[in-house]
């Protein structure tokens, strides 16, 4: 079997201020292979959001490891993995986060800027981030000058803009019409064909679908993995794990 760019390996999450604590993550696993698009859907409150913040290291684990790339991001520290994340992962979030005085290109080159990268070479990536995702003629646009799928296509830009291994989206497609929903589905698509590994999580089945394969979760727990068609129990075998 190819090794994995993430291993996640029996983590645990709970909230709680101590006297109230609430599990939210029970023991999970999941191993990611390169260049794969892996779609992780559930209800609401079964863990998946937190799964993806956990595993792309935005929160900290109670126990287990997160391996990306053969580093347990969780044995470094704060400082490391916040250099590590902005060098290495790409972030996209269902509401988009874009500074709203700031342009298209200019919301791009943001996390190039602020990771030391001289203004000239960061304008050059995000101009040419903006390009390829079919944005390259409203790089000067202001994100209320442009649609939903539009400002989500900036975000996915930002979020490619240093080339990362990793894209992490967190329902991409949760705030978009459905029209807009196929033109980022069909750019992921895109990015996907060209190698990106992507974890993406959605509530959508239609969404999930696009992906190579679909983890579903239940109760804090991976349930079951679809994977061509074929589905496997989590007792049988790990979301990618060893058999």
């Amino acid at each position: 079997m190819t090794n994995p760019v993430v291993r996640v390996k029996d983590i645990t999450k709970t909230y709680g201020d101590g006297r109230v604590t609430v599990p939210v993550l029970r023991g999970v696993s999941l191993d990611v292979t390169e260049g794969e698009w892996v779609s992780v859907m559930g209800p609401s409150g079964c863990g998946k959001s937190t799964l993806l913040n956990c595993a792309s290291g935005l929160d900290r684990i109670d126990g287990g490891s997160v391996l990306v790339e053969g580093e347990d991001i969780h044995a470094m520290s704060e400082r490391k993995r916040t250099a590590w994340r902005a060098r290495r992962t790409g972030f996209v979030f269902q509401g988009y986060n874009l500074v709203p005085v700031l342009s298209a290109v200019e919301n791009v080159e943001m996390p190039l800027l602020l990771g030391g990268v001289r203004p000239r070479e960061a304008r050059r990536k995000a101009v040419s981030a903006l390009a390829r995702v079919g944005l390259g003629e409203r790089s000067d646009h202001l994100p209320a000058q442009l649609s939903g799928g539009q400002q989500q296509r900036v975000a996915i830009a930002r979020g490619i803009v240093h080339a990362p291994a990793i894209v992490w989206a967190d329902e991409p497609t949760g705030a978009l019409d459905s029209a807009s929903t196929s033109e980022v589905l069909a750019l992921l698509r895109e990015l996907h064909a060209d190698g990106l590994t992507l974890i993406m999580v959605t509530h959508d089945p239609e969404v999930a679908a696009y992906g190579d394969r679909e983890v579903h979760m239940l109760d804090g727990r991976v349930d079951r993995v679809e994977d061509n068609n074929r589905s496997i129990t989590a007792s049988a075998t790990p979301a990618g794990g060893d058999e």
